[in-house]
């Protein structure tokens, strides 16, 4: 690196450890400023040296390793474990139950706060295969939200179903469109508007959409894309469940129903 003048000055305060001690030293993360004024970190060792065992220390000599790409790459490896706990925890939880409202509520409240978001909501597809009905909406715009249906092809996050991929948009509500969420978007009460989107896919395909957004605060970045994208992965399959288990009870309903009537006709 570089010696600059902030550099040198933090150098000093070693070289005057170790005149002052007269002992060979190490310092494992010592963080110096590149020139580009990024951190780089450093593993210093640090040698005094004497003419002889009693005099005053002469030089100091100063070993430097470079570690910044070795403690990046641990930082990574933390994050990653870190999202890879908590997508074990989201998934037991939104699988502890079959309730699919109990289901949605839990789901879709893990996944705001985990991403520091403002507003949830999931879309199942209709049978049309062309429309996406808000199912449950959170948040300060879930009125906004939920008052709209979306079409599969129209719109930023329609557009999505559309291509079934997980995206990152962000200055949302600045990208030429003239509805969002689908409302009027000079009816929305914030000026930034940053969202993700995801698909929920089951065995048979794509059954509907989730999304998060901010309002007013900072975009998402693509780390958040790519954690979202995991989570509504681990959450697809607790939603379809929690979706076939209540379509199942409401299928043995109908039924029961149905045997009492015929049974009371036959008397």
């Amino acid at each position: 690196l570089p010696i600059s003048a902030g550099n040198l000055s933090r150098l000093k305060d070693i070289l005057d450890q170790a005149r002052v001690t007269g002992e060979p030293f190490s310092v494992p993360d010592y963080p110096l400023e590149d020139p580009h004024r990024e951190t780089r970190w450093l593993r210093v060792n640090v040698y005094p040296l004497r003419e002889n065992p009693l005099a005053a220390v002469a030089d100091v000599y100063i070993i430097s390793t470079d570690m910044t790409d070795l403690k990046q790459s641990e930082a990574e490896n933390w994050q990653h474990n870190q999202e890879l706990q908590i997508l074990l925890e989201t998934s037991r939880e939104s699988s502890k139950h079959l309730e699919l409202q109990r289901t949605l509520e839990q789901f879709i409240d893990q996944t705001k706060t985990l991403l520091n978001a403002d507003n949830c909501c999931v879309y199942f597809l209709e049978k049309d295969n062309q429309t996406l009905r808000p199912a449950l909406s959170v948040g300060p715009l879930s009125d906004h939200i939920k008052a709209a249906s979306l079409t599969v092809g129209q719109g930023i996050i329609g557009a999505g179903a559309a291509k079934g991929k997980a995206a990152l948009v962000n200055f949302a509500n600045q990208q030429g469109e003239k509805f969002l969420y689908g409302q009027e978007i000079s009816a929305l009460p914030s000026k930034e508007e940053h969202l993700l989107y995801a698909p929920l896919t089951a065995r048979n395909g794509m059954i509907g959409m989730m999304m998060v957004t901010r309002s007013d605060k900072s975009p998402f970045a693509e780390d958040d894309l790519r954690f979202f994208e995991s989570l509504v992965q681990q959450g697809s399959s607790a939603i379809n469940n929690a979706r076939l288990f209540e379509e199942t009870h409401r299928n043995l309903n109908e039924l029961a129903i149905l045997y009492e009537a015929s049974a009371t006709i036959s008397t």
